[in-house]
């Protein structure tokens, strides 16, 4: 780069500014590569440029003495030109690429993903024809669409996930344990992250649409309670107290954000194991691995992070799920779930929660005390006679200790709960001081009621909403002693895959029953806790979990990533309590100051 080959000063310099060399491995699995191919970029810089820069540099004495490049001129004792050009350093970057022909890879991927997306269609069909069951209606209109597409949306993001899941798992074992180069890691693959992306999407719209319908859900709680007899000086009956009503009313909002997991502490453990104890260098594009930090150097791979961190999410959620439910509360204390079951019998309340129209869950807490008014002394003497097994047992109908049941209302039952509904509706607006207009009968769904219900305002009841309180009381205490002797038990299908049965021919016209019947059947204990936040815990892990995937393979920051997913839980808590809240209030007409 001299002007003059006999003058000192040089007037360019060029340099290697990237090398790069790329390795492709034989289809073939010979442990063979191709001819290797070196891409060098090089770069050209003015001499003047750096004489500058040197001069400005403070750190240029330094820099040439750790690089011992002070030679000097023979006479004046100064660097040459050259050696004082050596003492500035450029940045120069290398890389190697190891690349193989994966497109087996990407053809099974979409051959996979068309077989789960027919699958998930036929078997979206047959869970709606199930819901349609259920309605007591095999009309196919928009509703049943709707209902359609979020079965779509829940199976294929299930079904997706797992196959990210699996698929990073089988291409982590292969290259992490190869002894010889056989297995490369794709930079990326279009079929893998579309079902990525789409799960994220559909699971969230799934979880969305079922806490609306949780918040949506029909209470009654239904008092057993009979009054002690008739007071002395006055021609009326002792009054009932709204207490044990309240309290149960009081007990169940606090459980409507009842959980099957703990977000907070998985997360925290799995954001421990990944950057605390530095787990995430196993996604690292090493072909074997390592938690030294020596490679820290080497880039990690979008799949190997989805496969690391997949594995710390679902073992350390299931290993806490087993400890919890097979040894914390089968050997130390009672489930929340089983807990509240006893505490609605010692209150001699029942509740029955419609999360259909005409379909939903009855728990039984019908007391067999005579009373449960009463003081703490005779309480404890109500428990002792029955520990002793001088009473009945709890269940309805005689079953031994079977009080929670699925239960499919008849469309008389129904017709009538829709046209109280609609007169409870008319009260309210009189007691707004507002214009009192027809009122459609139905179902109407609400999204935001907390904020658009009057939330923190005192309610008043008239004398003719009590009464309407009363007789839906009454109706549901007709239609439990109409199914005491009717009991079904669950079998089949109906048992293990929670396909409902042909209602249709069981209760209504086709069974030659012109109003209809309530059916109730024998379930477990846990099934009712689908009504609360508890029964999504299971879409909400699998949604938390394709969350944290594709924010950390876009941000790669398991910190903010994971920041995030807990930012979306809180969200989804605050909601579910809130409307939940106000939804309970709305339909079991109480004050929702009550609810603490």
């Amino acid at each position: 780069g001299r002007t003059n080959v006999h003058g000192p000063r040089t007037s360019y310099i060029t340099y290697a500014q990237n090398v790069r060399l790329m390795v492709e491995v034989r289809p073939d699995r010979s442990s063979t590569i191709q001819v290797p191919l070196l891409i060098i970029q090089y770069a050209s810089s003015y001499t003047s440029e750096l004489y500058t820069v040197l001069d400005q540099d403070p750190l240029n004495f330094k820099r040439a003495k750790l690089l011992k490049t002070t030679e000097a001129d023979d006479n004046s004792g100064k660097s040459s030109d050259v050696t004082q050009l050596l003492k500035y350093s450029v940045d120069v970057q290398t890389s190697s690429t190891f690349s193989k022909d994966l497109s087996d890879v990407e053809q099974a991927l979409m051959i996979t993903l068309i077989i789960i997306c027919a699958v998930c269609a036929v078997s979206s069909w047959v869970r709606t024809y199930g819901w349609m069951r259920r309605q007591q209606s095999l009309l196919l209109g928009p509703e049943a669409m709707v209902r359609w597409f979020i079965y779509l949306c829940n199976h294929v993001s299930t079904m997706f996930a797992i196959t990210v899941l699996i698929t990073s798992w089988i291409l982590y074992l292969f290259y992490k344990n190869q002894a010889n180069v056989e297995y490369m890691m794709p930079v990326s693959s279009t079929y893998l992250f579309a079902m990525l992306y789409t799960a994220v999407a559909a699971k969230g719209l799934v979880v969305v649409y079922r806490i609306m319908e949780q918040c949506n859900a029909d209470i009654f709680v239904i008092d057993w309670e009979r009054s002690k007899g008739q007071l002395l000086r006055e021609n009326s009956q002792v009054p009932i107290s709204m207490w044990r009503s309240t309290f149960i009313a009081n007990e169940l909002n606090e459980m409507q954000v009842l959980r099957a997991w703990h977000p907070l502490f998985v997360m925290m453990i799995v954001l421990l194991f990944l950057e605390g104890l530095d787990y995430s260098n196993y996604a690292r594009t090493i072909p074997y691995p390592s938690l030294s930090n020596v490679e820290n150097t080497a880039p990690t791979n979008d799949i190997l992070r989805i496969a690391v961190a997949g594995l710390f999410w679902v073992a350390i959620a299931g290993g806490c799920y087993v400890l919890e439910y097979y040894i914390y509360y089968r050997f130390i204390t009672v489930h929340p779930l089983r807990a509240f079951i006893d505490l609605c019998s010692v209150s001699n309340i029942s509740l029955i929660i419609l999360l259909e129209p005409q379909w939903g869950f009855y728990v039984h807490g019908e007391s067999i005390h005579a009373h449960s008014d009463i003081s703490m002394s005779e309480f404890q003497e109500n428990l002792k006679r029955e520990s002793q097994g001088l009473m009945p047992a709890r269940g309805l109908g005689g079953q031994d200790q079977c009080q929670t049941f699925e239960v499919y209302v008849g469309t008389n039952l129904r017709q009538y709960l829709y046209c109280c509904y609609a007169d409870l509706q008319q009260e309210y607006m009189k007691a707004l001081g507002g214009e009192v207009g027809p009122v459609v009968a139905g179902q109407h769904r609400k999204c935001f009621e907390f904020l658009t219900g009057n939330p923190g305002k005192t309610r008043t009841f008239t004398e003719r909403t009590l009464e309407i309180k009363r007789l839906i009381n009454d109706a549901f205490i007709q239609s439990v002693r109409g199914a005491e002797k009717s009991l079904i038990m669950k079998f089949g299908l109906h048992q293990y895959f929670d396909f409902p049965p042909n209602i249709l021919y069981m209760n209504g016209p086709f069974a030659g029953d012109e109003m209809g019947k309530d059916i109730y059947f024998l379930d477990d204990y846990h099934n009712w806790g689908n009504f609360l936040l508890f029964g999504l815990d299971w879409d909400i892990f699998l949604f938390y979990i394709l969350m944290f995937f594709s924010i950390d393979t876009s941000l790669h920051n398991s910190y903010a990533s994971m920041v995030i997913v807990y930012v979306i839980d809180l969200v989804i808590v605050f909601y579910r309590g809130r409307e939940g809240q106000a939804n309970l209030g709305a339909k079991t007409l109480f004050d929702e100051r009550f609810f603490l």
